[in-house]
């Protein structure tokens, strides 16, 4: 028997791949950790902080049901909207029933001053429900979630119902009185315009005796352009008798009702003469119009445009209808807003005209109840594509040369109900989750290529065989720009909130965790993200408290509903409960020191041959030398899941090693350095590479692995930063082959 000295010389640490036989290199787990933006490593350097900053001591006149609808209920839904062109940037936050917005710069004085409430007593979505969609449109942005009417937001304190809600009122017309000016009884009759019968303005016929017979209806018109579906009619009839000093013509008296809030304009049209003796030819008569009235105020109007000036027809009635607000999914394509599902059209689409996001002809829909693939579940932009997700398949509307919109399947047996998940990564295409895996769309329908379905997390699947996937409804994701990444967050199985992060990697094309990697705390549970205009995620906070706030004893682990992933030593605020007044409330604010173990764990090493036995040495591991945190080293062999520790060490040079030769840091504990940073006198230098080496010596094994993590041993800092660029095993090979175990099936011994 011989040994053989072999190594792994410096492989760089990479991303998640947790197949029985991954690659050298890569991880079991990366957690919470980010890709160095200048291609080097894996930087573990995050951490949380409330993006509403809590004074240290914390006073507020909010009543105890305020503080629990606004600190002590989940956040259900967050978004960012930059109002097109005119640098207005909304936070939107729904929680507890209640959405609102905060815009400008936030007070610092009480909490919730800054916030303005669009609704109250929505609903609460349950597991199964995706939640409020935000729809942006040009310089508005449209809010639905199936149940609460949409929502349609123009600007700060500016927001209304959306859409045609209702038929439009129908005007009401008096009869003119052919007799009023020569009459004996003045009282019975209405004052109109009378006009001879050679003026141009007028109505009515007045070459013999007959019924002159009119009918009216009309529309209102939206901020957006959008116009309504056509009232009922309104009928006025005269009779005119053959005196000549009476034959007029007349102007029609009309009560023009108001339209709903948002209404610009109303339009006012008419059928020419009937002249038809009991005529009621509402079906038959052909409507023109005839006039707009450019406001929502005036209900007093007077038509005496003849018959022969009504050239324009009115719309269709089937131009325009009543959108239903029970649409669930929703979006932005084409110059038009596409909406569809919900529980009362779960396999329907319709979409609106054109540049009128509010106007919906009847005829302007995709009923997909027909094909295979069950309910629809998401509506998604794809370039010159419109997605739509449905349980089991995925679908794709795309115009034709002719204008006319066609419907085809791109899946028939992939889909998803993970509706938040669905999100556009540029370069790669859609990125989603469902119960299998995270899947991208990627190609397109145009210059002869294909829309194909790529399955990417192979690598990664034993963190999703912990999905509760009843629970995948409310599971949600955000690309940021900034960070180049995907997060999907998930409940994992037996927890209702999501608590278990994965993280693509664009640049790199890895995957990451992003979750407490001892799962015994709440600290990673979030209830929904979205992405800010600086690429920064914002997450939900679920906001639990041990007593309702607002209650002597009142602790809650982090505060606020939104939180920001950032470059923060800590993890949020918390909050206790230290004064309760009749009129106050004062807490007592801290950083929340707390934060989850980043982590970078190697995946099981063979060494590449398994059938012979090897000895390990030492792991060597290439680190940047920035801070004064301590790493610990620790290593398991043979799939056992227990570790040893190595050994702690600092990433500094060993030689220099606490002296005051070491690089200069902010940090004035002389039991963790001995050359803090004093201004004027030390000199600041870049973070070097340091080589740290770790000593294992471990009997002869199969299979070895590491992980690399801070220290929590004192003294020293917790979960403060550091930076894995790769690492180097050193180990011996036993020329020793794996025994031939001769098993006695019937009695169970070796022979």
């Amino acid at each position: 028997m011989s040994l053989k000295s072999k190594t792994f010389q410096f492989v760089p640490a990479s991303g998640i791949d947790d197949r029985f036989k991954g690659k050298i290199g890569f991880a079991e787990k990366v957690v919470n950790g980010r890709v160095d933006p200048s291609g080097g490593g894996w930087r573990f350097d995050r951490g949380l902080e409330s993006w509403w900053k809590f004074p240290t001591t914390f006073t507020t006149s909010l009543t105890a049901d305020q503080l629990s609808t606004y600190l002590g209920s989940k956040v259900d839904s967050i978004y960012v909207w930059e109002k097109a062109g005119s640098g207005q940037v909304y936070h939107f936050v729904e929680v507890g029933g209640t959405l609102g917005y905060f815009w400008g710069n936030k007070s610092t004085g009480d909490y919730l001053s800054d916030f303005i409430e669009i609704a109250s007593n929505r609903h609460i979505p349950k597991v199964t429900d995706a939640g409020t969609q935000y729809i942006p449109y040009g310089k508005n942005l449209l809010i639905i979630n199936g149940y609460d009417k949409p929502i349609w937001f123009s600007g700060n304190k500016d927001y209304r119902d959306f859409g045609i809600t209702s038929i439009s009122a129908a005007p009401k017309a008096i009869n003119p009185q052919p007799d009023y000016l020569t009459g004996t009884d003045l009282r019975s009759g209405v004052g109109a315009p009378a006009f001879i019968a050679n003026d141009i303005e007028g109505l009515g016929y007045t070459g013999d005796v007959n019924t002159n017979f009119y009918e009216y209806r009309m529309t209102y018109i939206l901020s957006s352009g959008a116009e309504s579906t056509l009232s009922s009619v309104a009928i006025v009839q005269w009779i005119l008798e053959a005196t000549p000093a009476n034959v007029y013509k007349w102007g029609v008296v009309l009560d023009f009702p108001q339209g709903p809030k948002g209404t610009v304009a109303r339009r006012l049209y008419r059928s020419k003469n009937v002249r038809v003796v009991g005529a009621t030819g509402a079906n038959d008569a052909n409507f023109y119009f005839v006039r707009e009235v450019e406001d929502n105020a005036c209900q007093f109007l007077i038509d005496i445009i003849p018959d022969s000036q009504l050239i324009i027809p009115a719309p269709s009635i089937i131009d325009s209808k009543k959108i239903s607000s029970n649409f669930k999914y929703g979006a932005t394509w084409n110059n038009r807003i596409w909406l569809g599902g919900g529980d009362n059209s779960p396999t329907t689409i319709v979409y609106s005209e054109a540049g009128l996001p509010e106007q919906f002809a009847a005829t302007s829909y995709f009923e997909l109840g027909n094909t295979v693939g069950g309910h629809i579940t998401a509506i998604v932009p794809y370039y010159n594509n419109l997605l739509v997700f449905r349980r089991n398949a995925i679908d794709v509307i795309r115009q034709g040369s002719n204008g006319l919109y066609t419907h085809a399947t791109v899946s028939s047996n992939i889909g998803t109900i993970a509706t938040n998940s669905c999100k556009l990564v540029p370069g790669l295409g859609i990125l989603f989750l469902n119960e299998e895996a995270i899947w991208a769309i990627t190609g397109g329908l145009d210059g002869g290529s294909q829309i194909s379905m790529n399955r990417i997390s192979e690598t990664i699947t034993k963190e999703l065989d912990v999905l509760n996937k009843a629970a995948l409804p409310r599971a949600f994701a955000a690309y940021s720009e900034k960070e180049r990444e995907y997060w999907v967050h998930y409940a994992e199985r037996g927890q209702r909130f999501a608590r278990r992060g994965i993280v693509f990697h664009a640049d790199i094309g890895q995957f990451s965790l992003r979750h407490d990697s001892n799962k015994s705390s709440n600290l990673m549970a979030f209830t929904c993200m979205t992405t800010d205009t600086q690429g920064n995620f914002l997450l939900g906070n679920p906001q639990i408290w041990t007593g309702a706030p607002g209650t002597l004893n009142s602790t809650s682990e982090r505060i606020g509903p939104i939180l920001v992933w950032s470059g923060n030593n800590n993890f949020g605020q918390s909050a206790t409960v230290s004064l309760v007044g009749e009129q106050q409330i004062q807490w007592a604010v801290s950083d929340q020191a707390t934060k989850p173990r980043p982590i970078w764990e190697s995946n099981w090493i063979d060494f590449g041959d398994n059938s012979v036995k090897h000895r390990v040495y030492s792991v060597e591991v290439e680190v940047l030398s920035y801070g004064d945190q301590l790493l610990q080293l620790l290593y398991s062999t043979d799939y056992d899941y227990s570790f040893t520790s190595a050994s702690i060490q600092k990433p500094t040079r060993s030689e220099v090693l606490y002296t005051t030769n070491e690089d200069a840091v902010f940090n004035e504990d002389s039991t963790i350095t001995k050359s803090p940073f004093t201004i004027n006198s030390s000199v600041a230098s870049d973070p070097r590479i340091v080589r740290l080496r770790y000593d294992v010596n471990t009997k002869l094994i199969n299979h070895f692995k590491f992980k690399l993590q801070t220290s929590q041993q004192s003294p020293g800092p917790t979960n403060t930063p550091f930076h894995i660029l790769s690492f180097h095993i050193n180990f011996d090979t036993v020329q020793q082959q794996s025994l031939n175990q001769a098993i006695n099936i019937q009695k169970g011994q070796s022979r």
